[in-house]
């Protein structure tokens, strides 16, 4: 069965599809083995970014809340006027790493209620900053505690995602693990089923051709030897004739038998060269 399996498998269509589909199967192999560091490499990079953008927000509440209670506490009104302009692009820029975050990873959606605290923040730090300059007197500041909420609320999104990418990074390990331990066994298994046979028809045909060669020379050298034998062979059977005939009326000189022997010795000399030649212009 063995002898029969390599003998299909080892022609030259099928082998060469054989093979072609060991390339195809490798090359499956080495873009799997490209496509997860980049996918885990674009999930890094999406992951620093989102968490860069949650840091920036959770800067951004502190530094709105210290500009509010400043604005309310100060009595210069130029002093007051740089503190509303301050105010106003800090909420703006809250507002615009807000929309950042919601389309930043596609993996983790923030919260609605987390996105509409920070965006009523927001709001709040605005209508401060617009504030006349009657009404600062009996103005509030932005709450402590609402700050505290939402930046206890970010860091616990933080940690959400933090655990997410981590178990995302544990899956990569896994499939990498997985892709490294099937290549092995795919080339494993082309080295026993497609190279292996491959080695054996080469050596095969190598041994065949050498052994035609051999044949070649053997028949061209049977060729030369028998001819250098048949014109020497001629020669011998025409002086053999000649003296069988000058012998002919000379009863007694020659016993008639030892010319028959030599002209059959001669004869099977005669028919060996000539299977030489036969052998010699055989068909390939």
């Amino acid at each position: 069965a063995n002898s029969n399996w390599e003998t299909n498998i080892m022609s030259p269509t099928r082998m060469t599809g054989t093979y072609l589909g060991a390339l195809a199967m490798l090359a499956a192999l080495a873009g799997g083995a490209y496509y997860l560091p980049q996918a885990a490499l674009n999930a890094q990079q999406s992951s620093a970014a989102v968490l860069n953008l949650i840091d920036r927000q959770h800067t951004l509440l502190e530094r709105t809340a210290l500009l509010a209670e400043n604005l309310v506490t100060e009595t210069a009104r130029s002093q007051r006027a740089s503190f509303r302009d301050e105010l106003r692009r800090e909420a703006q820029r809250m507002e615009e790493t807000e929309s950042l975050l919601q389309r930043g990873d596609r993996r983790v959606e923030l919260p609605t209620e987390l996105d509409r605290q920070i965006r009523d923040y927001a709001a709040r730090a605005r209508a401060l900053a617009e504030l006349p300059e009657l009404q600062f007197a009996a103005a509030d500041p932005l709450s402590a505690q609402a700050l505290g909420g939402l930046a206890k609320d970010l860091e616990a999104v933080a940690h959400q995602y933090q655990q997410r990418d981590e178990a995302g990074v544990r899956q990569l390990r896994r499939l990498q693990f997985g892709a490294l331990a099937a290549t092995l066994t795919a080339l494993v298994l082309m080295g026993l089923f497609v190279f292996r046979p491959m080695v054996r028809r080469v050596r095969r045909e190598h041994e065949e051709r050498v052994r035609s060669e051999r044949l070649a020379a053997i028949g061209t050298m049977s060729a030369k030897f028998a001819h250098e034998i048949r014109n020497p062979l001629g020669s011998i059977r025409l002086n053999l004739d000649s003296v069988r005939d000058e012998l002919a009326g000379n009863d007694g000189a020659l016993e008639p038998g030892l010319l028959h022997s030599i002209d059959s010795e001669v004869r099977r000399i005669h028919r060996i060269s000539d299977g030489y030649l036969q052998f010699a212009l055989l068909p390939k």
